[in-house]
């Protein structure tokens, strides 16, 4: 009998320790969902397993370098990203020293555990659909984004599988404790693949720079061609801090301008930085006070930049008595060459 209940009390420990870990970790949740992953995958996930809940120095560095809930959720924060480089340390030892010297209240091998395979940081895409959190909808609907340490040899689709299974069951606490209705979007990883070095855009950015930075080595060997003349950075900047006066240029109008595009240049950075923050509403109530409406108005202020920088090439080809006497002796063919060169120019600036 006695050895009965023994057993019965090491199966008790062994369930509330299952549920505690759990409860408290995001990674051992999904790690738990480890039935239809693939078999090297759920091998290692199961050693993952075992080490989070003996409190090996490695599985406690992966477990927290993954998600866990940040404060700010209510107001937009939807970043439990962890630390991936808290998942490097549980794979590669840390290059420390610390001096012996001093005492220090520390597990030991809590720098130098590693795990014996290797890990991999992703991070899932979830839709929580939480009643506790403000809905902006500000050019993306607020989406959880969870970072999770896992055995490299599980790939993103055993990671994906694992997830919404782990969201099926009630297993991420914390979105439950939210009221959430979790829906899992999707699962990448960090590593940059194949596919997005063969993507066009990145090969018209890299053409474009290169062909900048050879147009401008061009110019300083030539005397001056039309077309490369845009690309004389050091002629540039001269004119920018030049006090000498000219018919040519109209310094109020150009400044003028280029306060319109300082303007324009903070909002993209503002707007596009409304990705990285946590507290989203409370930075769009921001926006609503009298001193940010000149940003608000970033439409008309790029209607202006247009009219003025049209305003200053009419000024800039009227101006130019030679060039329109040259153009009057020119026949229709050239004129129409002269005017797609002039454009050219105009694009390469």
């Amino acid at each position: 009998m006695n050895i009965i209940w023994k057993l019965l009390f090491i199966l008790s420990a062994f369930h509330i320790q299952e549920s505690f870990c759990q409860t408290s970790s995001i990674l051992y949740a999904i790690a738990s969902k480890d039935g239809s992953v693939s078999a090297t995958c759920s091998a290692q996930l199961k050693v993952l397993k075992d080490a989070i809940g003996r409190k090996d120095p490695w599985g406690m560095k992966a477990s927290d370098s993954s998600a866990q809930k940040s404060p700010g959720f209510i107001l937009g924060n939807g970043l439990w990203l962890g630390n991936r480089k808290g998942c490097l340390a549980a794979q590669f030892p840390l290059t420390i020293s610390l001096a012996e010297r001093i005492e220090r209240n520390m597990k030991e091998n809590l720098i130098e555990g590693v795990a014996p395979f290797e890990l991999d940081f992703k991070v899932a895409h979830i839709r929580t659909n939480s009643p506790w959190q403000i809905y902006t909808k500000a050019k993306v609907e607020p989406i959880l984004h969870l970072g999770l340490c896992l055995p490299q040899s599980c790939s993103a689709d055993d990671a994906l599988i694992m997830t919404k299974e782990a969201a099926a069951g009630g297993l991420l606490a914390d979105v439950t404790f939210l009221e959430g209705r979790p829906e899992v979007l999707d699962v990448k990883d960090l590593n940059i693949k194949i596919d997005f070095l063969m993507r066009p855009s990145l090969w018209l950015v890299t053409l474009l720079f290169v062909g900048s930075v050879v147009m401008c080595f061009v110019f300083k060997n030539t005397s001056g061609n039309y077309i490369v003349r845009g690309f004389d950075f050091r002629h540039h900047i001269k004119n920018l801090y030049t006090i000498k006066k000219s018919e040519l240029l109209m310094p109020v109008v150009k400044g003028f301008k280029t306060v319109l595009s300082l303007v324009v240049l903070i909002t993209h950075v503002a707007f596009y930085g409304y990705y990285a923050i946590k507290d989203k509403a409370s930075v769009l109530a921001a926006a609503e006070i009298p001193d940010f409406q000149i940003f608000a108005q970033m439409p008309v202020l790029v209607e202006a930049i247009f009219i003025t920088d049209g305003f200053l090439s009419c000024n800039s080809f009227l101006s130019n008595e030679k060039l329109i006497n040259d153009i009057r002796t020119l026949d229709t063919k050239c004129i129409i060459l002269k005017y797609f060169k002039r454009i050219a120019k105009r694009y390469c600036r």
